[in-house]
């Protein structure tokens, strides 16, 4: 259909058409809220925990945002597993190599070994048109053994762009 000026259509809805394909221009202007793209990864490997400092938990995902004002929405779920002699460990979220949520989740095998798991949802105001990288970190504050994807389970990372 091609129309100038007021262009009035008659008929109902179904047989005007269909379009299967397209592309939308530059100048298209999306809604506040509205998702802008979707990055996710995985992760399956099983992660020893033997650092006391911060260390990557192998699951990180990165996207670059379109604009300064849009926000990403995080999501993540992970399995932990910590024998019963008193390992703990700490979780913690970065993004750009600096921590956004200092601990998200922590883990104590007090007196009995645990096997759980563990999601967050966070949204993040980057403030940048740059990629940037999101990671899950974690430490080991005590014990002995503390692993993550207790047995190569899958652990994923989602990011969201959130047209602000």
């Amino acid at each position: 259909i091609g129309a100038t000026g007021n262009t009035t259509l008659a008929g109902s809805a179904n047989n005007i058409g269909t379009t299967t394909a397209g592309t939308l221009s530059s100048g298209v202007t999306f809604p506040t809220g509205h998702v802008l793209q979707v990055v996710q990864s995985t992760a399956t490997a099983s992660l020893t925990l033997t650092s006391t400092t911060f260390v990557t938990s192998g699951l990180s995902a990165a996207i670059t945002p379109a604009s300064t004002s849009n926000k990403v929405l995080v999501t993540y779920s992970i399995t932990m597993d910590s024998d019963a002699n008193g390992a703990a460990a700490w979780f913690a979220l970065y993004a750009g190599g600096s921590s956004i949520v200092g601990k998200s989740h922590y883990i104590h095998g007090a007196s009995s070994r645990i096997i759980t798991s563990a999601a967050l949802t966070y949204l993040h105001s980057p403030s940048t048109t740059s990629a940037i990288t999101y990671e899950l970190m974690a430490k080991k504050m005590s014990g002995t053994q503390v692993y993550t994807r207790y047995g190569d389970t899958m652990s994923t990372m989602t990011l969201m762009e959130i047209k602000g």
